[in-house]
């Protein structure tokens, strides 16, 4: 953290506000590794509020899935979700299908944290769909994961399975 932290300074000075959201993230990314929500919650907000400044759409994203991913770990899913809405409105807007994908896994994800399975189950297919277009094997295979660990908790033991195959057939 305190290589970022210097970094952050430098950026600071330089008044180079594109280093200043990175080095944030950076700092919020370690402190969310070490469990201080908190302070992580804080470096992220000002990459955000700096990124929308700056009109900087992968910043606001990383930003925002950041934010996201602090809420669901504190268990806050409607905040976890509005988060990853907002990241979701922007891929949209920039027509980026595979971002589009990354957003509904992650809010397939949340949702299943929060027990809503069947919309959980919904995300993460609409996410599947678009990775079958695409020829990035390793997400394709997580999305299936995803899909079958699903499936595993409605105790739909066949399609579970059936997914955990499709899985692994893409890791090869």
């Amino acid at each position: 953290i305190d290589y970022y932290r210097r970094s952050l300074e430098l950026y600071l000075k330089s008044g180079d506000q594109k280093g200043q959201a990175d080095q944030l993230l950076y700092i919020g990314i370690n402190l969310r590794y070490k469990g201080n929500y908190g302070d992580a919650m804080e470096n992220f907000t000002k990459a955000l509020l700096i990124s929308r400044q700056i009109k900087d759409s992968a910043t606001m994203v990383e930003a925002l899935l950041a934010i996201g991913f602090v809420y669901m770990f504190v268990e806050k899913y409607d905040d976890a979700i509005k988060a990853q809405q907002d990241a979701l409105q922007i891929y949209q807007d920039m027509q980026d299908s595979v971002g589009i994908a990354r957003i509904y896994n992650d809010m397939g994800t949340t949702n299943m944290r929060a027990g809503h399975l069947e919309l959980a189950l919904k995300q993460h297919q609409a996410a599947l769909k678009i990775r079958l277009n695409t020829t990035d094997y390793y997400y394709t295979s997580a999305s299936y994961t995803y899909i079958a660990n699903i499936y595993e908790e409605l105790n739909n033991l066949p399609a579970a399975i059936a997914h955990y195959q499709l899985a692994l057939h893409y890791t090869k």
